[in-house]
């Protein structure tokens, strides 16, 4: 949401890209690339490009830009429970793409080393003092 992640508005990357002067810290803005990503629901009827199976719910595909123009970065995670009183707190790799976009080819980068990324439920996001 906006009011939780301010600073990543298509606005402010945008404008970030392209002036110097910009009013965003460098810090959070200097590795940000323009992306999409969708979750899957329970009656999903797309179908997976790299399986062609319907997917299943709970999965999380994220598309981004490349440091350079000519590679685009397809992201495919599953959301899991980590335990038994949580739910939908683990997002695991299932994998990853680059796509030339000059030539048409795609490489797949193993995900051999990388680990699922679990988080705690947060109640709040108020500024507590």
């Amino acid at each position: 949401p906006a009011d939780v992640v301010h600073y990543l508005l298509k606005e402010n990357l945008h404008a970030h890209h392209h002036r110097q002067d910009s009013m965003l810290p460098s810090a959070v803005m200097k590795d940000a690339l323009r992306g999409r990503w969708r979750l899957s629901g329970p009656a999903s009827s797309v179908r997976d490009a790299v399986t062609g199976e319907v997917e299943a719910e709970g999965e999380v595909h994220v598309e981004t830009e490349g440091v350079v123009p000519k590679y685009t970065y397809r992201m495919h995670f599953a959301l899991a429970q980590a335990g038994k009183g949580a739910r939908n707190n683990k997002l695991a790799w299932k994998g990853f793409w680059s796509h030339n976009r000059l030539t048409g080819d795609c490489a797949v980068f193993t995900l051999k080393n990388d680990r699922a990324f679990y988080w705690s439920r947060v109640r709040s996001y108020k500024m507590g003092y």
